[in-house]
């Protein structure tokens, strides 16, 4: 190996051993993560459960189990020679549900944590919900953001912030941030064609994201005031798990804070909620050198 390629890997070896990856817990009441520093203040619990929604007939999520576990489990196996005749054989008495959500052949862990999502933008599209007018029409109207520069597309030179030619694919959407600048916290989600392992390890998928989308954000003008530039991701992955990040550099070092993986998959136990109020984040924290918000 020449003197090159070895100064090369040295350097990158430099800024991989600057990424901080630590895994941080909830906090006693399981209503927040504790992030230190935090930029994220999410959403009060008492807004979501004061104005449930009230629809009987409300049908605009799509259900967590919309994928059985059996259809997971499945997924993990490839089907053999007879499996695929039976399956041939039985086509013709599948019911039209069965047609829309696929053979379980078809599933893949990006699909189900895309279920996720969609369950999620039930909840935030939602208009019948007890009390919540006049002021308010949607969760949506508690975010203090909206889709910005980030998420406008792909310009001149930017980074692709998905990549669908690799066998483990990902993407981003959903990137909000303040448009007057004020503010340069950025929230955003993500979908991974992986699966969550046991260790709760951070993905490379998970990393190439928050460095794209801080690498876009860095390079426009409007945010060079600011000294911190903070990012906060769901992140979600097959089966059907997800997790809440929070990013930042501090001038030295990517410290990337990160929450256990949540099974989201049951109704009744899956920590939507959560996952909601964080996506609705007020920004907090100091960053820029002379102001700070509370």
């Amino acid at each position: 190996m020449d003197s090159s390629m070895k100064a090369k890997r040295r350097r990158i070896l430099d800024d991989i051993r600057r990424i901080c990856s630590v895994q941080v817990s909830l906090s006693a009441n399981g209503e927040r993560i504790q992030f230190n520093p935090c930029y994220f203040e999410p959403l009060s619990p008492q807004i979501i459960r004061n104005h449930p929604i009230t629809d009987p007939e409300w049908d605009q999520v799509r259900p967590l189990n919309y994928y059985s576990e059996e259809d997971s489990e499945e997924d993990t196996e490839e089907d053999t020679e007879e499996d695929m005749e039976e399956d041939t054989e039985d086509s013709g008495s599948e019911s039209s549900d069965d047609i829309a959500r696929g053979s379980s052949i078809d599933i893949r862990d990006i699909d189900r944590a895309e279920i996720i999502t969609e369950h999620l933008y039930g909840h935030l599209d939602a208009s019948s919900r007890e009390g919540l007018l006049p002021f308010h029409q949607t969760l949506w109207d508690f975010s203090p953001f909206e889709r910005g520069p980030t998420d406008k597309g792909r310009w001149r030179k930017d980074l692709y912030l998905h990549n669908d030619c690799m066998e483990t694919s990902w993407r981003t959407s959903g990137v909000l941030e303040d448009t007057s600048y004020v503010f340069p916290h950025a929230v955003f989600y993500m979908h991974q064609d992986i699966r969550a392992d046991n260790h709760g390890n951070l993905t490379i998928c998970e990393l190439k994201a928050i460095m794209r989308v801080m690498r876009i954000r860095i390079s426009l003008k409007e945010y060079r005031q600011h000294l911190v530039l903070p990012v906060l991701i769901l992140s979600f992955m097959g089966p059907q798990h997800g997790r809440i990040i929070q990013a930042h550099h501090d001038g030295d070092n990517m410290i990337i804070q990160r929450s256990q993986l949540f099974e989201i998959r049951d109704e009744e136990t899956a920590p939507v909620e959560l996952f909601l109020r964080y996506y609705l984040s007020q920004p907090v924290g100091l960053f820029t050198a002379t102001l700070c918000v509370r």
